[in-house]
């Protein structure tokens, strides 16, 4: 399932306090000032929701929903408008442009989540993107070699001939980062599942940087492309 929650808005304090409610429910928000922005990203990350605040300079939110509906790959993704005008009429034309729901401005957080969970469902697990068999890809090490079945943005499944120990920290090598300058990443074992002479284990990332977070997400943006194209 996608993480990722796109929030328009040209005022920097209101993307902030949206950004707060996105992240306290587990999800990460994708900022964007402008709807020129906003269109951008939408090609760069697969989202769950929109948050599009209808008054903007240049191209308003109306003009960005109706953009983002022409797109027959977007037409499902769920679109909340905000707005500081309860009354504004811009309200009623975002609706018949393709809206699926509307916030007032200031937020009362206890709607902002009711609504926010009406449209993008529980939180369930994150999406992994499988890396392939590609030997330059998949290969990883601890010391010993390991086989890298797929990665998240919080972790790994690997493949290893050993016992790992659940809950104990390791410092992995992964081939699948290496193009973005990530040498090493700590990982906890979660959890540990013994197939014939093998051990399937899942792994959550610990103690990463945003700089190195980042070049995570990045990895995990090529091999989503890369397998949405197959």
């Amino acid at each position: 399932m996608s993480k990722y929650i796109l929030i328009v808005d040209d005022n920097p304090n209101d993307l902030t306090l949206s950004s707060l409610q996105i992240e306290k429910a587990g999800f990460i928000p994708i900022l964007a000032q402008d709807a020129f922005t906003a269109l951008d990203q939408i090609d760069e990350y697969d989202f769950k929701l929109m948050i599009v605040n209808l008054q903007m300079p240049e191209t308003n939110g109306v003009e960005l929903i109706k953009k983002i509906r022409n797109n027959q790959q977007f037409k499902s993704i769920p679109i909340v408008v905000t707005s500081a005008d309860s009354e504004s009429s811009d309200l009623k034309l975002a609706v018949e442009s393709g809206a699926d729901d509307f916030l007032i401005k200031p937020f009362n957080e206890e709607t902002f989540d009711k609504k926010f969970r009406n449209l993008v469902g529980p939180i369930q697990e994150w999406l992994e993107y499988p890396v392939g068999f590609d030997q330059k890809m998949s290969g990883g090490s601890y010391k010993k070699m390991v086989i890298v079945q797929s990665i998240s943005e919080i972790g790994a499944t690997i493949i290893s001939d050993e016992l790992w120990v659940s809950g104990k920290t390791y410092e992995l090598n992964l081939n699948v980062f290496s193009n973005q300058g990530l040498s090493a990443v700590m990982a906890k074992v979660k959890s540990v599942q013994a197939i014939e002479d093998k051990f399937i284990l899942k792994l959550l990332f610990v103690d990463v940087s945003t700089q190195s977070q980042e070049k995570i997400r990045s990895v995990c943006r090529k091999l989503w492309k890369k397998n949405r194209s197959l």
